[in-house]
């Protein structure tokens, strides 16, 4: 037996060791402050780990403590530090997105099994959330297959409370996924739901003229030309003002160009031409289109 070396592996030792160290305040030397939770932890785990925490710790500016953590919950911070204790453990399907933001931050070995966990819990009423924070993170996997589930389930997602929480340009990005594929006016009501809820996260009234610049560029994505006449007039009374002279030339610009299948219930160039008239003399629709004198407009 001289002159070989023998491999012992001893995780049960590894493990209690690591419940031992973990949360234990007579050890500890390192305290952070999340939310109105106060967390220990062990300085040399954590640098031993991340470049990051190393610099935090034994930098020229070492960080005072006890350390505030910003942005994130307790328990997602909690959960975050068992990589450094334990190479088995569970982490909550609602705190993977925090957890694997915190790994990103501190440059720990962990995206991967989050990206594995979010796949795993995903589903349509996560899904556009899911998305956003697999574009943030450049999990170029779970993107994927993030987008697959959008496309494959439009419709629900439209109407999911889940895509009104999204920033502009995963919203954007969500809208292009799903416009070859679901209805008019599905679409259109999910553009200004997403447009009043933003209007609202920024704590502005959801005028017509706000919700429009809130939709930026993904207002002039919205099929105003695929709706039907019932569906356009409906719209055009619940959301007045939105449209503007630049807004109806484009729209019936479409209109002139595309190649209609059938013309049933769809608002060709002569029903958007007597729409426009109609919409003209009505005293509640002036803003639409150019002013008109006081004896143009007829008496309802």
């Amino acid at each position: 037996m001289e002159g070989k070396n023998l491999h012992v592996r001893n995780r049960k030792l590894a493990k209690e060791k690591g419940r031992k160290l973990d949360l234990d305040p007579k050890t500890s030397d390192v305290k952070f402050q999340v939310g109105t939770k106060k967390i220990v932890s062990h300085k040399n785990l954590l640098s031993a780990n991340s470049t990051v925490f190393e610099e935090l710790f034994y930098g020229s500016s070492p960080a005072e403590q006890p350390i505030k953590i910003h942005n994130v919950s307790a328990k997602a911070f909690r959960e975050f530090l068992k990589f450094f204790y334990f190479d088995e453990f569970e982490v909550k399907s609602e705190n993977v997105v925090e957890v694997a933001k915190l790994c990103k931050k501190y440059e720990v070995d962990g995206l991967k099994i989050c990206a594995d966990l979010m796949q795993k819990a995903l589903k349509v009423s996560n899904v556009c959330s899911t998305y956003a924070a697999a574009r943030s993170l450049k999990m170029e996997k779970l993107s994927k297959v993030c987008e697959k589930e959008i496309s494959q389930n439009g419709a629900e997602v439209l109407k999911s409370a889940d895509l009104l929480g999204c920033e502009h340009a995963v919203f954007d990005k969500i809208l292009q996924l799903v416009l070859p594929l679901c209805r008019a006016a599905a679409i259109v009501n999910a553009c200004m739901a997403w447009a009043g809820a933003e209007c609202q996260r920024s704590k502005k009234h959801p005028t017509p003229a706000n919700m429009k610049s809130k939709l930026k560029d993904s207002f002039d994505r919205i099929p105003f030309d695929k709706l039907s006449r019932e569906q356009f007039s409906q719209y055009i009374n619940k959301h007045k003002r939105m449209l503007d002279d630049n807004d109806w030339e484009s729209i019936v610009m479409k209109l002139m160009t595309k190649k209609s299948k059938t013309t049933v219930d769809r608002i060709n160039v002569a029903t958007a031409k007597r729409l426009l008239d109609d919409i003209s003399k009505n005293r509640h629709s002036l803003a639409f289109v150019r002013p008109l004198s006081k004896a143009k407009v007829p008496d309802y």
